[in-house]
């Protein structure tokens, strides 16, 4: 017995009228769990249709032939049926009873030692098939809209009725309805399905009188169309629409009842909007419902005229979700909105289905991708983890080809703004704008803050990465405020007052990485001349100030940089850059200030933190020990400034020189070298070189 594995290409109803042969056309693939390929060779398939969780109903084989690819077809109903307790003839199937599976066997020789392959829900019943079991409907009922659907109630379990539009014929929300009087469909038994939602759950109405015998259930595959509820992308106010197949979405997949058996009458968790314009108030995201566009130039999202801060925000608790291919514009008809777009910010679930654990509210696990946004005078994308409570943070997030333009040139509006306990994520491929060509934004494109809730507590984004991502036309393009393990690479910065600004004169910014990067008048606009109130004087590729900061293999260019603006800056409170294999179009580009930090011996030691270049000033008292956190192997460079010299001690503390001296004397002028080893687990600051005034 050999395990199979079958690729069902394709399954689908062959027969639409009675007259015309019954059966269903089937394709599968024959190719061993190992990979061996049957081409052109006779197989044995046996097809069985089960009632889900009870019996068998009918059994078949076929004997096809595979062709040059392995692949081969026949036609459920027209094979040699077998007989057996509980097996009736295909043309007895009561097809309306109940959703049905198909299951399909093979034998490569041909034989009779099948091996179970997969058993796949029957999707889809041919109309033919299901009239044969439905006698009180010969045939099935046609309407014009969802109104007219509502006006008639079904007269038995499995009735048909096709509708072919939504509001109007041909509006792309039609399709078949069935009648089903499960219990999950009934007011009366309390069913999570009984509720109207105008779109795949209609409830008959007659004589103004709600019937509560069943429902008539759309009957449809693959994504949830966002049509069925009524939104048709052609410049109506969508709210309601769209909340409703949001709604209806999520409880196909968290909502138990009637065995749980929700899968067997609805399918996907994924509502789908196809190309148009859809004015709306608000979208809330849910948990395990993700909503994608047809495509992010032309699936188009607008502001309606409606009170609000943002347009898109998330339900309280966690919330995992997928959002792609959609445009957001701001602006239409004369009507510029003041919301933002996304305010994705955590806040805990409470109540009795509350986990009341870490991670019970907040973004986890999420993907945005393909999606523009211009023209909104509020901040493009807010992610606020752990801001209302430590357990709330938001993280595992993944934005791909998102790109963000500020539609206000001086308000306090950011790009994206991450406050509080945002980790893992990753941007990768995309844009963050402040304006265009010679239009510039002023503040903060990209904002990074650390949230202090109090009690001495911070809790700060950490561990996100920019990959492959644009920073351009703004006083700043990223701007860090107490982060952690941020990393900037191979990204494009243009066009900046500041590219990338690290604040931490209330914490400071660790392991921030700079990395393979281009600056294009990026410090002070460089060959740019900004409006007034801009930044200007003083700009720089990247500042940083009481930060630790590694600035690597970055190309840097620029028409100029002004005559106080600097590749690298550093503030008075410098506790660490690093800076190495960077390069310029012109040397006059590769200009630092600030970076090396000038450090006293304090009752014998000399505290260098993240540093590695110092101006060290002359003392009286030996120097006993190095305080560093650079890694083993690293090089820590003195200038001793002053008058005077500095002394050394190799016998009291963790430095160490050859020779029969207990100390090292360097002189004013004199550079000095000594590299961190950990021989033993033992640190020790061991001495280089020595350059000497007159050697």
């Amino acid at each position: 017995m050999r395990n199979l594995y079958i690729l069902l290409l394709l399954l689908l109803a062959t027969s639409a009228y009675p007259q015309l042969p019954q059966g269903i056309s089937y394709q599968g693939l024959a190719r061993s769990s190992s990979g061996t390929m049957y081409p052109l060779d006779t197989i044995a398939v046996r097809i069985t249709i089960v009632n889900p969780g009870s019996s068998n109903v009918y059994r078949e084989v076929h004997h096809p032939d595979t062709d040059a690819l392995s692949i081969y077809s026949l036609v459920i109903g027209q094979g040699v049926p077998e007989t057996g307790p509980g097996l009736v003839p295909f043309d007895q199937i009561n097809w309306s009873s109940q959703n049905k599976d198909v299951r399909v066997e093979i034998d490569f020789n041909n034989g009779s030692n099948y091996s179970h392959t997969t058993q796949t829900s029957l999707l889809t019943v041919p109309y033919a098939l299901h009239s044969k079991t439905a006698e009180s409907v010969p045939t099935y009922t046609v309407k014009n809209n969802l109104t007219e659907l509502k006006a008639m109630a079904g007269t038995l379990n499995g009735q048909i009725v096709f509708v072919k539009g939504h509001t109007n014929p041909g509006d792309g929300g039609g399709g078949y309805f069935m009648w089903k009087t499960n219990d999950i469909f009934k007011t009366s038994m309390s069913g999570i399905f009984s509720q109207d939602n105008n779109g795949t759950i209609i409830q008959a109405v007659i004589s103004g009188l709600a019937n509560d015998s069943g429902r008539w259930v759309r009957q449809y595959e693959g994504y949830i169309n966002a049509a069925y509820f009524g939104a048709f992308g052609t410049w109506g106010n969508y709210t309601t629409a769209l909340k409703n197949a949001i709604d209806f979405a999520k409880s196909i997949v968290f909502t138990g009842g009637d065995g749980s058996d929700n899968l067997s009458h609805f399918q996907s968790n994924t509502i789908y909007i196809p190309n148009g314009n859809y004015i709306v108030d608000k979208i809330t995201l849910l948990d395990g419902v993700s909503i994608i566009g047809e495509s992010m130039e032309n699936t188009n999202i607008y502001p309606s005229n409606t009170s609000g801060t943002y347009l898109v925000d998330m339900e309280i608790g966690r919330v995992r979700t997928n959002v792609s291919n959609l445009n957001f514009i701001g602006s239409y008809s004369g009507f510029t909105s003041p919301k933002g777009v996304f305010y994705l910010k955590g806040i805990q679930k409470t109540g009795g289905n509350a986990v009341e654990g870490y991670g019970d509210g907040g973004l986890w696990n999420c993907t945005f991708k393909n999606i523009q946004i211009r023209s909104f005078e509020g901040t493009g994308i807010y992610l606020g983890g752990g801001t209302t409570a430590y357990n709330t943070p938001d993280q595992f997030v993944n934005f791909e080809n998102v790109r963000v333009s500020r539609g206000h040139l001086t308000n306090n509006s950011y790009a994206l703004f991450m406050e509080g306990q945002n980790g893992q994520y990753t941007y990768t491929n995309c844009s963050f704008y402040g304006g265009g060509g010679t239009t510039f934004a002023k503040g903060k494109l990209v904002y990074l803050k650390g949230y202090s809730p109090g009690g001495g507590e911070t809790w700060d984004p950490a561990v996100v990465t920019f990959l492959n991502c644009t920073f351009s036309n703004a006083d700043y393009g990223a701007y860090l405020e107490y982060a952690e393990s941020i990393s900037f690479d191979n990204c494009a910065f243009s066009n900046l007052g500041y590219g990338v600004y690290l604040n931490g004169a209330n914490k400071p910014n660790k392991a921030v990485n700079v990395l393979n990067s281009r600056f294009d008048n990026a410090a002070g606009y460089g060959s740019y001349t900004p409006p007034s109130g801009y930044v200007k004087d003083n700009g720089a590729c990247v500042f940083t100030d009481n930060s630790v900061v590694n600035v690597t293999g970055n190309y840097v260019t620029a028409g100029s940089f002004c005559a106080t603006c600097n590749f690298v800056a550093a503030g008075t409170n410098n506790i660490g850059v690093g800076i190495s294999g960077n390069t310029f179009s012109s040397n006059s580009l590769n200009k630092t200030s600030g970076v090396q930090k000038s450090v006293s011996n304090a009752f014998g030691s000399l505290s260098c933190k993240r540093g590695t270049l110092f101006f060290l000033n002359t003392s009286t008292t030996n120097i006993d020990n190095i305080s560093s956190t650079v890694g083993a192997g690293e090089i820590l460079t003195f200038v001793v400034t002053g008058i005077g010299n500095v002394k050394f001690n190799r016998i009291a503390g963790n430095i160490y020189f050859p020779g029969t001296s207990t100390t090292l004397t360097v002189n004013t002028g004199e550079v000095v070298q000594f590299r961190r080893s950990d021989l033993s687990g033992v640190t020790k600051y061991e001495l280089v070189s020595l350059v000497k005034n007159n050697p």
